[in-house]
C-alpha cells in the first residue's frame, strides 16, 4: 500500500536530526582513491546501503537510525559522488561493485546485506552475482532494472515504459549538472519547486520536510 502524504513527517524531532553525523564520518584509501562513508550501530549481520545517481550517503538519513537500532549500518558516498574521489577508470555497476567488494575487505566485512537505490540497486545485484559469498541478501528500493542503454538499444521500451524513460532521462541530465546550493534549498523550501523537480524521484515531494530535503540534495549532481 502506498504511504498517503500524511504519513511523512509524523515527528517534529525525527531521529536523524538527534545524531552527531560527523562523529560517524569515515574515509578509507581505496586502490581506486578515498571512499567516504557514515558507519554507525553495531550488532547483526552488517547493512550496506548504496544510494542512486546524482545523491550521497544523505539519501538514506531517516533509514539509518532505524537499521542502526539492530545493526552496523554503513552508508557509502559511491566513488564519484558525494565526497568520494572519482575513479580513473569508467563507472559502471560492474566497477562499483567491484569498489564496493573491495571496500569490505578493507574494513574486515566478511557478509553484508546490501540495500540499493535506484544505480545503487543495479550495483548491489551485480555484486551479488559477482562475489556471491560476500553478500547475504539484497535489498532493491526503485531499482534501475532497466538501464538507459536499454532504451537506447530498444526504443519501442519508451513506448512500454513511458513515465519511467521519462524519469531515467531526466536523472541522466539533472545528475550531472552542478547546481548553486541557494537553488538546492530553493527547491527544498518551495512545494511547487519540489513538485516540477523532484516528481520523477519522489512520490509525494510536496510532503517531506524541508531539513530532510536540504540534506538529501547537498552535493546532486
Amino acid at each position: 500500500m502506498s504511504p498517503e502524504p500524511g504519513d511523512y513527517g509524523s515527528s517534529d524531532d525525527p531521529a536523524w536530526r538527534r545524531i552527531d553525523w560527523a562523529a560517524h564520518q569515515r574515509t578509507e584509501d581505496l586502490d581506486g582513491g578515498a571512499l567516504h562513508y557514515v558507519d554507525i550501530g553495531e550488532g547483526g549481520t552488517p547493512c550496506l546501503l548504496l544510494h542512486g545517481i546524482g545523491n550521497s550517503w544523505r539519501f538514506w538519513l531517516e533509514t539509518i537510525p532505524q537499521l542502526a537500532e539492530h545493526r552496523r549500518v554503513l552508508a557509502l558516498d559511491l566513488p564519484g559522488f558525494g565526497e568520494s574521489d572519482l575513479p580513473a577508470g569508467p563507472l559502471t555497476a560492474t566497477s562499483v561493485a567491484t569498489a564496493v567488494d573491495r571496500f569490505c575487505e578493507v574494513v574486515g566485512i566478511d557478509r553484508v546485506a546490501v540495500c540499493g537505490h535506484s544505480m545503487g540497486g543495479l550495483a548491489a545485484l551485480q555484486m551479488a552475482a559477482a562475489h556471491p559469498s560476500r553478500v547475504e541478501k539484497v535489498v532493491l528500493v526503485g531499482a534501475a532494472l532497466l538501464s538507459v542503454m536499454d532504451l537506447y538499444r530498444s526504443p519501442v521500451e519508451l513506448l512500454r515504459h513511458p513515465r519511467l524513460a521519462g524519469t531515467y532521462f531526466t536523472a541522466v541530465i539533472t545528475a550531472a549538472l552542478p547546481t548553486p546550493s541557494w537553488v538546492l534549498n530553493a527547491v527544498a523550501a518551495s512545494g511547487m519547486a519540489r513538485t516540477v523537480f523532484l516528481r520523477p524521484y519522489v512520490s509525494h515531494p510536496q510532503a517531506l520536510s524541508t531539513p530532510v530535503l536540504r540534506q538529501a540534495l547537498r552535493g546532486l549532481g
